[in-house]
């Protein structure tokens, strides 16, 4: 028996612990999936003759793996690249438009710019949050990011970058390159636009 399926049977034994009748159980689903991969070939009709033979018994355990199975498979939810912009910047108009305080989400990115993880990490009030910029490197770092984006929302509905969000960029931006992280871009979303700094940078017409 290898590595393996000897890990299956340790699973397959964990799952129908506080279940009544767990070893005869044990032994009905074995004899149809001795394997992972068999269970993986199970066909629909043969995953209904085992819940006959288990009386329906085995319903939960089937269920639960096709859950894994699916989210193994499934593709996540995918906001783009951080080459552009634009996908990310509308996909979070989207997602902050029902915000009504200051909330800053960091978008981490690998070597590729696909991002890898986007999280709030900071909450404030209507009019301001305090974000600290050695809490986005450290979780930018923790999670293994080549690069990242700051984005945060105005709940006064319009993106344009007050003089301290300017100087926060600024900030982030001198942190990221003393860590060897690029700050692909800073966001600010309104209720149906957003602003880019390197959208700004790269038009010439720079802020501040």
């Amino acid at each position: 028996m290898n590595e393996q399926t000897t890990t299956f049977y340790q699973l397959l034994t964990a799952a129908l612990q506080d279940v009544d009748n767990a070893d005869q159980l044990r032994e009905i689903f074995i004899k149809r999936c001795p394997t992972p991969g068999d269970f993986q070939r199970l066909s629909l009709e043969a995953e209904s003759e085992l819940l006959m033979e288990s009386k329906g018994r085995l319903g939960s355990l089937l269920a639960a793996m096709r859950l894994g199975q699916l989210a193994l498979t499934s593709q996540p939810i995918s906001y783009g690249t951080a080459y552009s912009s634009s996908a990310l910047g509308k996909a979070m108009v989207d997602r902050l438009a029902s915000e009504t305080c200051e909330t800053v989400v960091i978008a981490c990115t690998d070597v590729h710019n696909e991002i890898i993880t986007l999280e709030t990490l900071f909450k404030g009030g209507q009019a301001e949050c305090h974000v600290y910029p050695e809490e986005i490197l450290r979780y930018a770092l923790k999670n293994g990011a080549h690069g990242l984006v700051m984005v945060h929302n105005h709940p006064s509905g319009q993106p344009t970058p007050s003089n301290c969000d300017l100087k926060l960029m600024k900030r982030l931006e001198t942190a990221c390159s003393i860590v060897g992280l690029q700050l692909l871009d800073c966001l600010i979303t309104g209720h149906r636009d957003y602003y880019s700094m390197r959208e700004v940078e790269n038009s010439g017409d720079v802020a501040g």
